[in-house]
């Protein structure tokens, strides 16, 4: 409500023999709105936790917020709501150094706070204040997820490479490497692409090599995501970010359609979707020693289906297993003779 809007109101008011409400103060206001609400700084950004489908935590622009607090704050000025949105950016509870948490079975009575740095499972945590949710929490197994092993074609051993390609999403610290899905197998790859935004939805990113090359994409998306898991043409031109990303470094771009420039935080796992191994215009041993292929060959449409819940459940506890095994590995890959096999191409 506009300042003048709000004499005209309180003019009305007076004419009614009615008492002039109070307008709040900001503080007032930014109580009466974190009272119905849970917002949370979080990495440089202000998020709020939604009440569907599982009350995962989303970026609150200034249009939400106006949303939301409006009918909490009546008869406040415009201007008076626009220092409350900025006080909460700068008072709300910072859970930054909790980022290395993630929620596993938010929204459902089997709860798990996984450690993305000790690689176990926390009891000490408190759930609201982890900002990475999953509504799959994991399940226990005694053999191989059915869906993964369908994708190897049977082949255990591709089987624990398509598993150590996915592990470091919920690892903080991460094995050097970017990984490429490289084959004919298109289904096989969009369906494990499909289960992980199930798993972990909101939280991926899909920025191509292509994009990254161009120093100028959206890459600030990277800055909130655990991965990004791209459809890429597999031609490399840019070789200090491919190094960056595959060490998993900060970086520097461009902002997108401007000329300043944005720090790109590198601690983020890339997987690309690839026809054939990736091509490179300058390729050296930093360069190679980066790159891994684990090979897609099975293509079956019968994958197109939504996985059931119970195996996306233990996907994540596949997941967790292998991130552990890594560790114990000294945060190196370990893989067989299939991943190792394919050459890289010079473009």
């Amino acid at each position: 409500m506009r300042e003048s809007e709000q004499a005209i109101y309180d003019q009305i008011e007076r004419q009614l023999g009615r008492p002039v409400t109070a307008v709040m103060t900001i503080d007032e206001a930014a109580t009466a709105v974190m009272a119905r609400h849970r917002i949370v700084r979080f990495r440089n950004s202000i998020m709020i936790k939604t009440r569907k489908p599982y009350g995962q935590f989303v970026p609150m622009d200034k249009a939400t917020f106006d949303q939301i607090a409006y009918p909490l704050v009546m008869g406040m000025p415009t201007r008076r709501i626009n220092d409350t949105f900025h006080y909460l950016r700068s008072t709300a509870k910072d859970l930054t150094a909790n980022d290395h948490f993630i929620l596993f079975g938010a929204g459902t009575n089997h709860q798990i706070v996984w450690d993305m740095e000790a690689l176990e499972v926390r009891t000490d945590i408190s759930p609201d204040d982890c900002v990475w949710r999953s509504l799959y929490a994991p399940m226990h197994i005694t053999k191989p997820v059915k869906f993964i092993m369908d994708l190897a074609d049977g082949n255990v051993e591709l089987y624990s490479d398509i598993m150590q390609s996915l592990a470091p999403l919920i690892m903080t610290k991460k094995p050097d490497g970017v990984i490429w899905w490289a084959g004919d197998g298109t289904d096989s790859k969009l369906a494990i692409t499909r289960a992980l935004n199930e798993i972990f939805p909101g939280q991926l990113s899909n920025i191509s090599v292509k994009q990254l090359n161009g120093g100028r994409s959206n890459t600030s998306l990277l800055n909130g995501v655990l991965g990004n898991i791209a459809e890429d043409s597999g031609q490399v031109t840019n070789a200090e970010i491919y190094k960056s990303i595959g060490a998993h470094e900060d970086f520097n771009m461009h902002k997108y359609h401007s000329q300043k420039g944005i720090e790109i935080r590198g601690n983020v796992h890339h997987v690309f979707l690839v026809d054939s191994a990736p091509r490179f215009y300058a390729r050296s041993l930093s360069i190679s020693r980066r790159t891994h292929v684990v090979p897609f060959g099975h293509n079956d449409k019968n994958l197109a289906y939504r996985l059931p819940d119970n195996q996306l459940g233990q996907l994540v506890a596949e997941m967790c297993r292998y991130a552990a095994a890594i560790k114990h590995q000294g945060y190196r890959y370990e893989w067989s003779g299939v991943t190792h096999a394919p050459k890289l191409i010079a473009a």
